[in-house]
């Protein structure tokens, strides 16, 4: 969100400029320059763990993250993970009886589980934020499965499964009929695979960042 107060304090303290994840803070006045930095794959990563093989994923809508805490803030990705349970169609991770909470996945775990399911679900919140997930999934020849959030206008059209929480029959509809058409489905994953690979890897990211310090200084 924004606060104006936590804007003025960047002026206050004689920074020159601010670095963002987000592209939606752009949006937001501050009085020194901003730039958007997202988040970035780790391209090798991802070639080496995720499943291609889409006859090999479950028939399945993967969630990794938190899903216990903060309903309030979560409302669009818990309103989806009720439906797509109910419907047999959610794949999660277990929990850990002794904390309560899902477990943590790390590298080549994390990979694993997105790349198992033929689709994943991220959204970021009530702010809609462009999370690290959105860039995940796709990285994993997985659909992305998401809401509408600033950033994702960059994307290819018609690569994913853009959903609404007033209208979550068609999500599932929309779902069914990628599990029915996987051809249809396999051409939107390369798509989107090769658009976050070669524009949103870590290296590419790196080049940002330092032409970003050199113009500064």
């Amino acid at each position: 969100g924004f606060v104006e107060a936590e804007a003025n304090w960047f002026e206050y303290v004689g920074y020159d400029a601010a670095i963002f994840r987000h592209k939606a803070s752009l949006r937001h006045p501050l009085g020194i320059k901003k730039f958007a930095l997202p988040f970035s794959i780790k391209a090798s990563l991802y070639n080496k763990y995720a499943l291609r093989d889409i006859e090999k994923k479950k028939d399945l809508v993967g969630f990794i993250g938190s899903s216990i805490v903060a309903p309030n803030l979560y409302v669009n990705r818990l309103a989806a993970m009720d439906k797509l349970r109910d419907e047999g169609l959610l794949s999660e991770t277990r929990y850990l009886k002794s904390i309560n909470r899902s477990q943590m996945m790390f590298g080549k775990h994390y990979v694993e589980f997105l790349a198992s399911n033929l689709f994943g679900l991220t959204c970021g919140g009530y702010c809609n934020y462009f999370t690290a997930k959105y860039l995940q999934i796709p990285a994993a020849h997985s659909m992305l499965v998401c809401t509408d959030t600033v950033g994702l206008e960059d994307f290819p059209e018609d690569c994913y499964i853009k959903y609404d929480i007033n209208n979550l029959e068609k999500l599932i509809n929309d779902i069914r009929f990628h599990i029915s058409n996987k051809d249809i489905a396999v051409e939107k994953i390369k798509i989107l695979y090769r658009h976050v690979v070669k524009n949103h890897n870590h290296k590419i990211r790196g080049k940002q960042l330092r032409d970003f310090i050199k113009n500064r200084t």
